[in-house]
């Protein structure tokens, strides 16, 4: 959990540790928001999402950069380099996880950049392509 003293560990109990600067903190996407502050089963939620994201492909752990939490939408993770930002919600992570790493796979082939993805629906991924080249 990012704070302005520095970043906050999240236990697994959704509990936190104590403050460590930047350079000391482990290479794992960081809570964004006062929401987690305030919330622990929020914060045992989104460790509970991190815990469903692949450890390889387009969509693994080690390209997402922040993970923020908005009432009406759930969870959007921000990507690092590609700075895309996917909209999980709150449940079928694994399956949603899955998905993303297909349409990120094709994005790449065929040299297309993506702006959001809002992975949030039943059955289809939702695609806003970046206009900039």
């Amino acid at each position: 959990y990012v704070t302005a003293k520095g970043l906050r560990p999240v236990l697994s109990n959704g509990n936190f540790l104590a403050p460590v600067r930047m350079n000391e903190a482990p290479d794992v996407p960081h809570l964004r928001g006062n929401e987690f502050e305030k919330d622990i089963e929020l914060r045992k939620q989104a460790v509970d999402i991190v815990r469903m994201i692949p450890e390889r492909g387009k969509f693994a752990i080690s390209e997402i950069s922040e993970i923020r939490f908005e009432a009406k939408e759930g969870f959007w993770i921000s990507m690092m380099g590609s700075q895309i930002k996917v909209k999980m919600g709150i449940d079928g992570v694994s399956l949603k996880s899955a998905r993303v790493n297909q349409v990120l796979t094709y994005l790449d082939q065929r040299g297309l950049n993506a702006r959001v993805i809002d992975a949030d629906l039943s059955q289809k991924v939702l695609v806003r392509l970046r206009k900039d080249p």
